[in-house]
């Protein structure tokens, strides 16, 4: 895509309820020059999206490796509950906010909310990995205390420099083509686990899991056969419990996933939806599943509004998500 971050809450009403309002720390987006008919954005917040972003690095790291419109943009008069906190922008000025017309919103809420942005050169590699390299700041650590519910730590981004390893080490790769397949057995991070922690199922539940998921056949990781669940457009938004009544379905390690189309979890983004009329699904997602999506039909899960996905890996036993170029002939399908 053309957004690091594309968040938005309900376009016609920008105070329905439920609101949108994540909490988001710790995320590094780098600059992304991305195909020649799009332009790239670190992040973009519209249509009355009430999240708070901490401690997070937007950055440029070369003359290729960039935001074409810049580290942020705010689309659409936002409430005040916009926060970022902690954030370092590094986008070559004046490319730091991407649309001119909307700086004034997102100065007035620095000030209301008492935000703490740090600008920063458009070349900050250093930024990236190291909290000793900062010289926008006179603490060189962040100010503000992460919310309930996270571990706090003292640096920006999704590295820690004091760490003995990087976190991504021995799992994952950059392909600068873009070409992979199902598995890489160079990379994947489950490899000692196939076959011990991770037991393949020996029938295929698809239907069991969600009546709505399809029989994708099997496919062959670490020579151990995995049954596949082709999760479509609407599997995980046309069902409910009854009006308002969350529904919970549960993606087990045993099933490989493969999402074909945008999978909507739950039904809370269709215009007139209100919290009692919504179809509310729970999405848990089991330490050591494998979800991909099919590159063909742009694969991807969105959660809209109301409704909650849970991912529960662990760092011994991540949840793998990835892309998989299919042609989705399986039994089903």
């Amino acid at each position: 895509g053309n957004y690091g971050i594309e968040s938005d809450g309900n376009g016609d009403n920008f105070n329905a309820v439920p609101f949108t309002a994540p909490r988001i720390a710790n995320v590094t987006i780098l600059g992304n020059k991305g195909r020649i008919d799009e332009n790239t954005t670190g992040a973009l917040h519209r249509e009355g999206w009430r999240g708070q972003v901490y401690r997070s690095v937007y950055a440029n790291t070369g003359p290729v490796a960039r935001f074409e419109d810049g580290c942020l943009d705010i689309d659409d008069l936002l409430p005040t509950t916009l926060l970022y906190r902690d954030a370092i922008f590094g986008c070559a000025p004046p490319r730091t906010l991407a649309a001119p017309d909307e700086t004034p919103v997102l100065q007035q809420q620095a000030v209301a909310n008492g935000q703490v942005m740090f600008s920063t050169p458009a070349q900050v590699p250093g930024y990236l990995l190291s909290r000793q390299t900062f010289t926008v700041s006179t603490t060189g650590a962040p100010a503000t205390p992460l919310p309930a519910g996270f571990e706090q730590n003292t640096y920006y981004g999704a590295v820690d420099p004091d760490a003995a390893a990087q976190w991504w080490r021995g799992w994952t790769a950059h392909v600068a083509g873009g070409d992979g397949t199902l598995i890489n057995q160079n990379i994947h991070p489950l490899a000692t686990d196939v076959g011990t922690g991770i037991t393949p199922s020996t029938v295929n539940r698809c239907r069991t899991i969600d009546t709505d998921f399809r029989n994708g056949g099997t496919t062959t990781i670490f020579g151990e056969s995995f049954p596949v669940c082709i999760v479509r457009t609407n599997s995980l938004s046309n069902q409910t419990d009854g009006p308002g009544q969350p529904l919970e379905v549960n993606l087990t390690n045993d099933h490989v996933y493969v999402l074909s189309g945008f999978v909507n979890v739950g039904n809370g983004g269709t215009q007139g939806v209100t919290p009692a009329t919504a179809t509310n699904v729970v999405l848990n997602v089991e330490a050591g599943t494998q979800i991909y999506g099919d590159t063909a039909t742009d694969g991807s899960i969105i959660i809209t509004r109301g409704s909650d996905i849970n991912v529960n890996g662990t760092r011994a036993m991540p949840v793998v998500m990835s892309g998989v170029t299919t042609t989705l002939t399986a039994a089903g399908q």
